[in-house]
């Protein structure tokens, strides 16, 4: 290992900007770094060497980023400057979770961070454990420490450096290179930029009380939770916020740490993920006819029905989803901004469950819990959260399709309503500066940054430059990026676009030192 991978960084403290955009959450005040912030100590900001491309993340969709330049032979690709919080160690929000029953919700012969590598975290399976499953869906912690020894590999790379920091300003020149202020004070100069992020810190929802917040009976950071769980009375009634991939984790975190606990899941549709078969996608016959006709009448309610009418027809309806899989993207971005909204609004909750599916022994737990009265669904609309006697939430819910108004009480309540993408919510300098010089716009749902199909940033005058965006902040633009298989095609794009622009034209195959993991 390189030492200077692992020098250790200073942290350095800064205050976020507060969102200034009114959405659902609610409305406050703004302040947004400028590029000419001063070093930490009061001193002007300092250079440092130019390096050709800046990779800014610390999670899965930066290690994708890393592993494809790694790909490119040295020579043929620009000199990597890695940027990210001190304490980043590859594996972002999704994979740090230390819970063996969060699982990945796809198989392990799909999970490779590498494009061009498909069998990749296979191997570093088979070399750690002796053995792999290739049908398996293996804890996320399993996942995260792959990411972790994938980078690690990287950072060993002579023309690799490693900056651990935070971006707190950039501001891109005329010549198309980059400008970027660390919260250490210190500049560097770079010709292309990689953004990474992943989302947005999440928001508590509107309607509750801000003391239940600071006393943590109500959680809204649900990693946290499964961080640091903490101590219920007897017998406690557990709230969760949300039904989707995440708040089956905090169900199964839940019900762990609390065996004689209620445990209640509050969405809009009360609707689970579904459960992965072992469907693979329609003949290809097939695919390229229902294909052809979604292109020739680029409607929402034209495509409901052809979506349909082959999931009816298909052995398994499953086989639909992985045929429209590798075209999401093309389709999504065929349709018209109120199209998209009509999604939106309309059927997005449907997509996620049908697209976002849970392995069948995640699926088997929540049955038992069912069956147990442990766990309990609910469709319906939280209004409110107050807190209560010794300690206890009581929430205020509208039943769906219904005009009542339920309370409930609660030890605790846990917020797990999806990845927070909105920029309006942006509790990073870095985006905050980007919006605020014009280097990058809101898309126009308001879902993430604007991109074009080869996830190129958008400015505000709607041309692109040296800068790129990869994970969940594109997702207004691509709808597809933030499941792995798509995320690192994504990635091996963005980086041979870099390598190219850099005067490096075409993609390496396999490396020329090969896998990291394979045997000796």
């Amino acid at each position: 290992m390189s030492k200077r991978a692992f020098t250790p960084f200073s942290r350095t403290s800064y205050a976020a900007p507060v969102d200034t955009f009114e959405s659902w959450y609610g409305h406050a005040g703004a302040e947004v770094y400028s590029d000419t912030t001063p070093g930490g100590d009061g001193s002007p900001a300092t250079a440092a060497a130019d390096a050709g491309v800046a990779i800014v993340g610390g999670g899965a969709a930066a290690v994708a980023a890393i592993v494809a330049w790694q790909q490119h032979p040295r020579g043929q690709r620009p000199a990597l400057l890695w940027i990210a919080a001190p304490e980043a160690n590859g594996s972002g929000v999704a994979y740090q979770t230390s819970d063996p029953q969060h699982r990945l919700n796809v198989r392990a012969r799909r999970m490779s961070v590498l494009e061009s590598e498909p069998d990749d975290f296979v191997e570093y399976l088979a070399v750690r454990d002796g053995s792999a499953d290739t049908e398996a869906f293996y804890p996320r912690a399993d996942y995260g420490s792959y990411l972790h020894a994938r980078l690690r590999a990287a950072l060993e790379e002579e023309d690799c450096e490693a900056w651990g920091t935070e971006v707190i300003g950039a501001h891109g020149h005329a010549d198309g290179s980059w400008e970027l202020l660390g919260a250490d004070g210190q500049r560097r100069r770079v010709h292309a930029l990689v953004l990474a992020p992943g989302a947005m810190p999440p928001r508590c929802l509107r309607g509750i009380a801000p003391e239940l917040v600071d006393r943590g009976s109500y959680r809204v950071d649900p990693w946290q939770f499964t961080r640091a769980a903490g101590d219920l009375p007897r017998r406690p009634d557990v709230i969760i916020i949300g039904s989707g991939l995440t708040a089956v984790d905090l169900a199964l975190t839940a019900a762990h740490r609390y065996p004689d606990a209620r445990i209640h899941m509050l969405s809009r549709h009360g609707l689970l993920p579904a459960t992965q078969t072992r469907a693979g996608p329609l003949p290809p016959g097939e695919t390229a006819s229902l294909l052809a006709r979604m292109e020739a009448q680029p409607r929402l309610c034209a495509w409901l029905r052809e979506i349909r009418a082959a999931m009816l027809a298909a052995p398994d309806w499953r086989s639909v989803m992985e045929s429209l899989r590798h075209e999401t993207t093309h389709l999504w971005q065929a349709l018209a901004v109120p199209e998209r909204a009509r999604f939106l609004r309309h059927l997005r909750t449907w997509w996620d469950s049908a697209r976002h599916r849970m392995a069948p022994e995640i699926d088997a737990q929540l049955r038992r819990l069912m069956a147990e009265g442990r766990l309990q669904i609910c469709a319906g609309r939280l209004l409110s959260a107050r807190a209560a006697d010794a300690g206890a939430v009581v929430i205020a819910w509208q039943p769906r399709g219904s005009e009542i108004t339920r309370l409930q009480r609660a030890e605790l309540v846990l917020q797990a309503c999806g990845l927070e993408t909105r920029i309006g919510a942006a509790a990073s300098p870095l985006i905050g500066s980007l919006i605020e010089h014009g280097h990058a716009r809101a898309d126009a749902l308001g879902l993430g940054l604007s991109v074009d199909s080869d996830n190129a940033l958008v400015d505000a005058r709607g041309h692109t430059h040296s800068a790129w965006l990869l994970g969940a902040l594109a997702r207004g633009s691509l709808w597809e990026c933030t499941a792995i298989p798509d995320i690192r095609e994504q990635a091996a794009r963005v980086i041979d676009a870099v390598c190219s622009r850099a005067g490096h034209v075409g993609r390496c195959g396999r490396s020329a030192h090969g896998s990291v993991f394979a045997r000796s």
